[in-house]
This record gives structure tokens, sequence and C-alpha cells, in this order.
């Protein structure tokens, strides 16, 4: 939570407040934490309006002003902002706890009883020997330095796969969260480019007296730059959705069954990796499939498209979707990547480990 200098801070009495961006309060009050300067306590909590911080708040938080505070504050609207108070407690415990010579048999039995239930929350399986015996090998090194010993990239996974990703499985339950809520980026037609989130809330970025704004535009651009009626702000482009449900796939191979994730977000429904990239190639196909209604959304309200029988049953591979009905936008040509949904119709071959 803290930086070194600011806990530096802290402990010497010249530090007492930091200021943070959550969505909801993340620490409570009482609360104590290990920094690298020792111990610190969280005295209070509280919301406060940005623009009211003083220059005063700012130099006991580190800072040399109030308008340098606000400038580290990350400007996210979905993010309030908390005045938390801090104050020194004492010495980090592990360092006393370092110098003795023997464990007792009750701190041997407390300490064997947290390591299995790291071990059993984490999705990757047991861990905490592994990093013992690191360290035990490699005395006084430090956590960076051990880090750089660890080859996460090939711990095997279901068939003895390897994963080399950016993102493992804590990482991607997060970054799916937001792609599968229905309220953001999860369309009834595929994953949106821009979260729908921003129809209501565009991000506004300032700099040099100048306002840039960007919102969710689910159809043809609003604006004639960045390439003419072309939109990457909203719609439903068929490269990203492909290499989306491609990798979903993959990390599937690697992770099994028994990982899963709630699909749509907030709905309560847990579904494997597998499951979801079905789910999202379905949603593609019924742009072009006729739903109950007898109509293709990929031809919106286009009477001709839909009812003529010269035309109603010859598809078109448009260069983009609308992000809210599905209807076909851009290029009707563009039978380069918009043709991949002729991949999404195939069946799938079977996996040779699972069967």
């Amino acid at each position: 939570m803290l930086p070194m200098k600011v806990a530096q801070g802290v402990r010497a009495g010249t530090v007492s407040l930091a200021f943070r961006r959550w969505q909801r309060q993340d620490v409570k009050v009482g609360s104590q934490f290990v920094t690298s300067a020792g111990v610190v306590r969280v005295v209070d909590v509280r919301l406060v309006d940005p623009a009211a911080i003083s220059d005063e708040e700012a130099v006991l938080a580190g800072h040399p002003n109030a308008d340098k505070l606000r400038a580290r504050l990350r400007d996210d609207p979905t993010q309030q902002t908390w005045r938390v108070e801090l104050a020194w407690v004492g010495e980090d415990p592990r360092i006393a706890l370092r110098e003795r010579g023997e464990l007792t048999d009750e701190d041997y039995a407390a300490i064997v009883v947290r390591l299995d239930r790291l071990d059993r929350a984490s999705s990757h399986g047991p861990w905490t020997t592994q990093t013992l015996e690191l360290i035990r090998e490699h005395p006084r090194r430090r956590a960076p330095d051990l880090a750089e010993l660890v080859s996460r990239w090939n711990e095997p996974g279901i068939g003895d796969r390897q994963l080399l990703s950016l993102l493992r499985g804590h990482r991607m339950k997060k970054l799916l969260r937001r792609m599968l809520d229905e309220s953001e980026f999860l369309s009834e037609y595929g994953i949106r480019s821009m979260s729908k989130f921003h129809e209501a809330n565009p991000y506004v970025f300032r700099v040099d007296g100048h306002e840039q704004t960007v919102k969710y535009v689910p159809g043809e651009s609003d604006s004639w730059m960045f390439g003419g009626n072309s939109n990457w702000r909203g719609p439903i482009w068929f490269p990203m959705n492909f290499l989306i449900i491609e990798s979903l796939q993959r990390f599937h191979h690697y992770y099994g069954n028994d990982f899963r994730v709630e699909h749509p977000t907030g709905s309560g429904n847990m579904h494997t990796l597998e499951e979801i990239a079905t789910d999202l190639t379905e949603r593609l196909n019924k742009l072009f499939l006729r739903n109950s209604a007898g109509h293709r959304p990929v031809f919106g309200d286009s009477a001709k498209l839909q009812t003529d029988p010269h035309f109603r049953d010859h598809l078109l591979f448009y260069e983009y979707f609308d992000g809210d009905t599905g209807r076909g936008l851009g290029a009707n040509h563009q039978t380069g990547w918009t043709a991949l949904a002729m991949k999404f119709l195939q069946p799938r071959e079977r996996d040779p480990v699972k069967g």
C-alpha cells in the first residue's frame, strides 16, 4: 500500500496521511500492515472531494502541494477518493522472529496451518514449499530477485501442457469480470470494442488546457477522424473476437474444467473457459442466423434484405457490427476477417487429452 519513501515518512512522523482512489473502502480503521519501515496502523478512513484537499494535507501525504497530489490520483469516474490517516506502530515483528533460535510446537503448527490455507486458496496449486525452499537455498536475497528464479511458464497444466502468457489465473478472472459484463463489453452478439459504461460516462483526457473526450458509440463513427466511418469505439469486430475466443480455448487446454468463471458477470452461473468461448461463438453466429421473428440481425431494419427472396439468403460480410443491435456496418464485402464466421460454424475437433 505504501511506497518505501512514504512508509519511512510515517515512521519519522513527517507523513500521516495517504490519499487513494477506490470503488469502495479498501482498508478498515484499526487494521495494521507491515511496510518496509515497520508496522503501520490505519487511524481513520473517510471519503473526500479531491478539490477540497488542502496543501497542508498534501504535505502530510508526502507531496509538495495539493495540485501535485491530485495529478497523481487516477482519473477514473468509477472510483472515489479516500483520505487515510496513518500512524507508525513499531518494528516489523518478523525481525524479532528471525532472531529467535527455535520455534515452539505451537509456532510450527500455526505456520503449517497458514501455509496449507495459502496452498488451498491458490488457483495454480501448492506453491509455499517451493518458495520456502528457494529462500533456504538463497539466503538474504530480495523477493524480486527470488521471483526471477521461478519460471512459472514451465508449470505443467492439463496433459503436461505449458502456459506462456502475461495473464495467469487470478489476473484473467479480474479481466473477464469486466469483459463478460453485459453492461460493459459483453453484447448479445459478441464482445464490444469499448465498454458500454462509457456511453453515459465518457472518458475525458485533459492536457495543456485541452480536453479530449471518447465515449461508447455502438454503430458508425460520430467523427470523420480515425479513418472515416470505421469505428473501434464500441462496435463488434471479428478479428478481436476471434483472438479472444481462441485465447479462451487455449487457456482451457491448460487449466481444464476445474477453472471456472462467472458468465455473464453477476448471473451467478459458473462456466469453464471452453464453455465461455462456445457461448461467445454462438453470439457471433447469431449475427447471421434468423431470430425468432425470422430476421437476421446483420441486415438491421432493411425490409428488402430481411424479406425479399432474392436478397434474404445472400449474406454479406460487413466490416463491423453494431454493438447493441448487431446490424452490419462499414464495407459489406469484408471477406477477409469477417469470413472468420465460417470457422465459427464448423464443428471443433475433440481435445485428444480430454477425449
